[in-house]
């Protein structure tokens, strides 16, 4: 498959709120019930506008235009101060029919890449991204979780990765 890596823009929220769904609804089958499922994706599948408007997440565009991956980095995350030589890595997706290719790495060295002066990158990741994220050289720290603006605790597993 070809694609092409760009910066997010404003005009693909919408698509970039799809994609996450389906990704979310495909890939977290398995290490989460069903029902959990449910009641987390309108908050994890949602994309944020300032994440956008940074320039900092980016997004796989396929020769017909459909997104097919995102991910991106910031330095603050969810309201906490930045640390310098920190950043997190946000919102990385996949299309199901699109993953395999190398979609996520690509887009995880694209965020390497941008980031100058960033030492460390720490992750939230999901229970079933931990394989992904450790083949990236990411390491395991700890188990966690998020609570949802709905009171719904949602497992995940902090990864940290140092360059």
């Amino acid at each position: 498959m070809s694609y092409e890596l760009r910066s997010a823009r404003l005009s693909d929220l919408d698509d970039l709120t799809s994609l996450s769904e389906i990704s979310f609804s495909a890939g977290l089958v398995g290490p989460y019930e069903p029902c959990l499922i449910e009641k987390a994706l309108p908050y994890i599948s949602h994309v944020s506008k300032p994440l956008v408007e940074s320039g900092q997440l980016y997004v796989a565009e396929a020769g017909d235009g459909s997104l097919v991956g995102a991910g991106g980095w910031s330095r603050e995350y969810h309201g906490m101060p930045a640390v310098d030589g920190v950043a997190h890595i946000r919102q990385f997706v996949v299309h199901p029919d699109s993953m395999k290719q190398g979609i996520g790495r690509a887009l995880f060295h694209h965020c390497l890449d941008a980031a100058r002066g960033i030492s460390q990158f720490d992750c939230q990741a999901s229970l079933s991204a931990v394989a992904f994220y450790q083949s990236l050289g990411f390491c395991f720290i700890s188990g966690d979780e998020v609570i949802l603006p709905n009171g719904v605790v949602f497992p995940t597993s902090l990864m940290r990765y140092k360059r």
